[in-house]
């Protein structure tokens, strides 16, 4: 389910502790997606959105990312070359957020 409310050394970069808040995505365990003005706030983040700003423990997040491409790519690098089962949770987080190209 995706909530509207680069690579992983950009993600790191741009949502670093003490960074200015950016534009961007969180990437949750739970497999949502928040999308909003980010603030890495160290043990939370803080989203902007237009219908007010959310805080989430960090340990709800999987990362932060720019786009859904950057999200794929990093994903993809997190899972063994062998896992099946982890490629198919793969394919199925795609299909839920419209990445069919990936």
């Amino acid at each position: 389910m995706l909530l509207l409310v680069g690579s992983s050394a950009v993600g790191a970069e741009l949502f670093g502790g003490g960074a200015e808040p950016a534009e961007g995505l969180l990437i949750l365990r739970n497999g949502q997606i928040l999308s909003g003005r980010i603030t890495n706030l160290g043990e939370y983040y803080s989203v902007v959105l237009p219908e007010g700003e959310l805080r989430l423990r960090r340990s709800e997040v999987e990362f932060a990312c720019r786009d859904l491409a950057e999200a794929y790519q990093r994903k993809r690098t997190l899972i063994a070359r062998d896992n099946t089962l982890e490629h198919l949770q793969l394919a199925q987080w795609c299909v839920r957020h419209g990445l069919l190209e990936a």
